[in-house]
């Protein structure tokens, strides 16, 4: 038999924000028991919503699960020399300057981009994949070069000058895990039988679909719900290694030879 991750399922996750609500004994009134029965029609649509605020929560504390990288190979030449004229990359594909592509396109996963580098396509520099500099309300009108250097997020794109060349692409970005859904490409299984993508997230999961019945009812204690899946949150971003812990002082940083490598004692003063 493969081997399979270890994560929870939906229900899981459900029957723990059950028991919260204090749901899991039917009663015969209308809005007590069955809030969250995996046949009412809207469950499901609590399940995700509560998902979807859980992962915007985990995104914007940099949670490493979220950033995935993708190598994009060979970019098309940039068809044109004119600095006016911008290629751009999309979810449905790639502007050359004067034509439009197919492929390449953004991941279809991509919320927005992070961080980006680039090399002349197929080539490996001795100091590996260049770093591209982020610029916000504009691109400079530059000359064409062997690479683009800069890039630019508007209009659901990734804007760059054009390289004359033909390019390699690593992108850094933020991304959504899929909703739970019966005719989900990935899953044969019922939607709340399919597996939840983020270790041990029950109870920051269920906390949150606590809150979004809680909301819906003007519950009183609606926040004390979402002050406790967002307190859980955090114990799923605190444990996640890439987080950056520091340890050296800052004043320790300006000795090293660079970002990575530190440094050995300073020169002795002649």
């Amino acid at each position: 038999m493969p081997a399979t991750a270890p994560y929870d399922i939906v229900y899981a996750a459900m029957l723990m924000a059950k028991t919260r609500l204090n749901d899991a004994i039917n009663t015969l009134t209308p809005v007590g028991g069955q809030l969250l029965d995996n046949a009412q029609a809207f469950t499901q649509q609590i399940m995700n919503t509560a998902w979807r605020r859980m992962l915007s929560f985990l995104s914007e504390r940099n949670y490493s699960r979220l950033f995935p990288e993708l190598l994009i190979s060979s970019l098309p030449v940039a068809a044109t020399n004119d600095p006016a004229l911008e290629v751009s990359l999309t979810w449905t594909g790639y502007f050359d300057g004067l034509n439009q592509f197919s492929t390449p396109v953004l991941p279809q996963d991509l919320i927005t981009p992070a961080k980006l580098w680039e090399r002349a396509s197929g080539q490996t520099p001795p100091g590996g994949l260049y770093e591209m500099d982020r610029v916000f309300n504009g691109l400079p009108p530059i000359p064409k070069q062997f690479r683009n250097f800069v890039w630019e997020w508007r209009d659901d794109g990734i804007y760059m000058p054009g390289a004359s060349g033909a390019t390699d692409l690593k992108i850094r970005y933020a991304a959504y895990l899929p909703d739970f859904l019966d005719n989900s490409p990935t899953a044969n299984t019922p939607w709340f039988q399919q597996p939840i993508p983020i270790m041990r997230c029950l109870d920051p999961l269920s906390c949150y679909a606590c809150h979004e019945i809680a909301k819906g009812r003007k519950d009183l204690d609606a926040a004390v719900f979402l002050q406790d899946a967002e307190a859980a949150a955090m114990l799923v971003v605190n444990r996640d290694s890439a987080q950056p812990r520091a340890i050296l002082k800052p004043s320790e940083y300006g000795k090293m030879r660079d970002q990575y490598t530190p440094g050995g004692p300073p020169p002795p003063k002649v």
